[in-house]
């Protein structure tokens, strides 16, 4: 479906669109040919997850390899990103550091800040099969530099977002109203926050074979840090189950993986599970090294009574699509990726730029 919006680019997928293509890829993956299979799991999908600043509190599904640590291995993998996000449902100039005053509707939203986000991922070896892992992170939200870096880039590509000529750059403002309930309101920057940590386990349903990919399961917890609710932490429980596989196709190896998390949150405002996929595909550079491109949809972290609105109003509670490009180079003992995420779709739902590098070390 095409928008009106000048700056909305004409790559909008529906949401059967979406399913029938996850439906196709699958089906493709798992009645690959003889001739084209091989038993390559390759180096796994970039392990990066969204940064729409509302999802920040609630369990979010982050792509991986499919494969299982050696056991009795321990994986260490450190991640750091900045993201750039910058939404104004109403269309019009909002004055710096001050509330707006948003019709009493829908979802709206003026949100201007960049993100750094510092991730920390543990996984073990418990067998063969299973593995367990322990993810933990701490976002800070500021005003940061990179708005005149984005406004240039968007121009050169013939994709600017008119909207952001009409404020100051480098601001902080975080307001989120829904049906007249502030959900966030502040212009305070925030640092240090710690996410939830989350506990996952891991098992490796089936080996690759000829005629079926790699297959494993994932099982997700999130643990409160807190009994109080923050900008990066629910204070509740989530929980997720993800289906990961990987298939070899020639000299490129395919990953399929998605699943649901289901959330804690007050359904009044937020929906009660969101859906995630991810479709990556390798294009190995040398024996330990790949260039990855992956596109990942998720459902809406919103109920979806917006749509009943007209305009840019109904584009923040639709399901998000980004594009991520990026190098990964996985040895024995380290492993070294860098990359970029872009929401292609421009629907005001998802942070517009990303960049983020990972290290890893393996013993």
């Amino acid at each position: 479906m095409l928008s009106s919006s000048p700056w909305i680019t004409p790559f909008r997928l529906t949401r059967s669109f979406r399913v029938g293509r996850s439906l196709l890829l699958g089906w493709a993956l798992l009645t690959a040919p003889a001739a084209w299979a091989g038993d390559n799991t390759g180096l796994g999908p970039l392990s990066v997850t969204h940064f729409f600043p509302p999802a920040l509190p609630y369990l979010s599904f982050i792509p991986e390899q499919t494969g299982i640590t050696p056991t009795g291995k321990w994986r260490l993998h450190y991640q750091y990103a900045v993201s750039n996000t910058f939404i104004n449902t109403e269309g019009t100039a909002m004055t710096p550091g001050a509330a707006p005053t948003f019709p009493t509707t829908g979802y709206r939203a003026y949100i201007d800040l960049e993100m750094t986000r510092h991730q920390v991922s543990l996984r073990y070896g418990l067998s063969e099969r299973l593995e367990a892992g322990l993810d933990m992170a701490w976002v800070n939200l500021g005003g940061g530099n990179l708005d005149a870096n984005i406004v240039g880039f968007e121009h050169l590509v013939g994709g600017a977002n008119p909207l952001r000529s009409l404020q100051a750059q480098n601001g902080f403002d975080y307001y989120l109203m829904h049906n007249n309930v502030w959900l966030t309101s502040t212009s305070k920057p925030a640092h240090g926050m710690p996410q939830d940590p989350v506990l996952s386990l891991k098992w490796a349903v089936a080996r690759q074979s000829e005629a079926f990919p790699a297959i494993s399961l994932k099982l997700a917890y999130k643990i409160p840090a807190g009994s109080t609710a923050t900008l990066a932490s629910s204070g509740r429980e989530d929980y997720g189950y993800y289906l990961l596989m990987t298939k070899q196709i020639g000299s490129l190896v395919a990953h399929i993986q998605g699943g649901f998390s289901v959330l804690a949150a007050d359904h009044t405002h937020f929906a009660s599970h969101v859906w995630s996929q991810t479709f990556a595909v390798e294009f190995p550079s040398g024996p330990e090294t790949a260039w990855i491109f992956q596109i990942v949809s998720n459902s809406s972290l919103f109920n979806d009574d917006t749509r009943t609105i007209s305009g840019a109003q109904s584009f923040i509670s639709r399901p998000t699509d980004l594009f991520i490009f990026g190098h990964k180079y996985q040895g024995k003992t380290f492993s070294f990726d860098y990359g970029l995420i872009e929401d292609y779709n421009q629907y005001q739902n998802e942070a517009d730029f990303t960049a983020f590098t990972s290290m890893g070390w393996t013993w």
